[in-house]
């Protein structure tokens, strides 16, 4: 069992497995990621952004999220 909120978006899930050792959790996190960047990728080019740097960017920026969601997971995680 998890320390995740009840209701908690599916990447909660995910980090919390993945910080806490749960074997697949990687995967999900990757695949998440990668989700995230077609809720991004959009805004992104709405502002101008075309091509590699519009890839990159998305990228760049969902990997940023999951960055600091699993730093604040580890940070804030119960200590057993």
């Amino acid at each position: 069992m998890t320390d995740v909120a009840p209701n908690a978006p599916p990447s909660d899930y995910a980090i919390a497995d993945l910080v806490n050792g749960v074997p697949g959790a990687a995967g999900r996190v990757v695949g998440l990621t990668l989700l995230r960047c077609l809720l991004i990728g959009p805004g992104l080019y709405l502002t101008g952004m075309r091509g590699k740097q519009l890839v990159t960017s998305t990228l760049a920026a969902s990997a940023s999220v999951t960055a600091g969601m699993t730093a604040w997971y580890v940070v804030r995680r119960p200590r057993t």
